[in-house]
């Protein structure tokens, strides 16, 4: 991190969830990642640890070889809570309205990755274990990081789940019921390509792992919006119950 970053402090009704992240080196598509809540970057302490916990892993990196000079690191950082009106505080939201909606999304699919067990770590959260995981895939060559056009397919999202269908033959590939769906992350790529993980956890009693979806976006907006609204038919469903 540069010298004169500064992490002002903030605050956020929403409770939403600020990420950094930067990229190393290409070749190892080395990242840094973390997850905060906004409300938490108040506390001038807390900010202290979170840019303590952020200058020691680029400095890892640093005394590994995967960064030149840690003194010029480009530091991303994203709200994943604020990516649009919040439905429960919009007043035409009713959730039959939401759970009567359907919307489809064009996107390339990259590949899945099969029981992906997270493990436990104190260190770091699930979300940066997942993308940890799926991008020593790729490394690997398990996971392909470019598209090509027979990758397109349609990701179509409604109350039943995600339904993906391939666009050439028009063919459905995959189905994900709703409650299948163990978490949903947006990420940006060692090449600055905005993913989406789609972590299903049917496979977690039976084998102690996941399934891992892997989907590249067109855009950041893109990617947000297919989270934003995954988001709002789980809130539409707990306004029900």
């Amino acid at each position: 991190m540069k010298k004169n970053t500064n992490i002002i402090p903030g605050y956020k009704t929403d409770h939403s969830a600020i990420t950094f992240s930067f990229s190393a080196s290409l070749a190892k598509r080395g990242k840094g990642y973390w997850k905060f809540n906004s409300q938490l970057l108040r506390d001038l302490d807390y900010i202290k640890k979170v840019k303590t916990c952020i200058n020691e892993t680029i400095l890892e990196y640093y005394e590994s070889g995967n960064i030149d000079d840690p003194l010029n690191i480009k530091l991303s950082c994203n709200d994943q809570g604020n990516l649009g009106t919040d439905s429960r505080k919009d007043g035409r939201f009713t959730p039959d309205k939401v759970l009567l909606q359907k919307m489809s999304f064009d996107v390339y699919f990259l590949g899945m990755v099969e029981e992906a067990n997270m493990g436990n770590s104190i260190k770091r959260d699930t979300e940066a274990q997942l993308v940890d995981h799926v991008e020593e895939a790729q490394i690997e060559g398990r996971l392909p990081v470019s598209v090509i056009e027979d990758n397109r397919v349609t990701m179509c999202i409604s109350r039943h789940g995600l339904k993906i269908v391939d666009q050439g033959k028009q063919e459905v590939k995959q189905r994900h019921p709703l409650q299948t769906l163990a978490q949903v992350i947006q990420y940006e790529d060692g090449s600055g390509k905005p993913n989406i993980v789609v972590k299903i956890g049917q496979l977690q009693i039976q084998h102690g792992g996941f399934q891992c979806y892997v989907y590249q976006c067109k855009t950041d907006e893109q990617a947000h919006e297919i989270c934003q609204y995954i988001r709002k038919l789980f809130d539409a469903i707990s306004n029900k119950s």
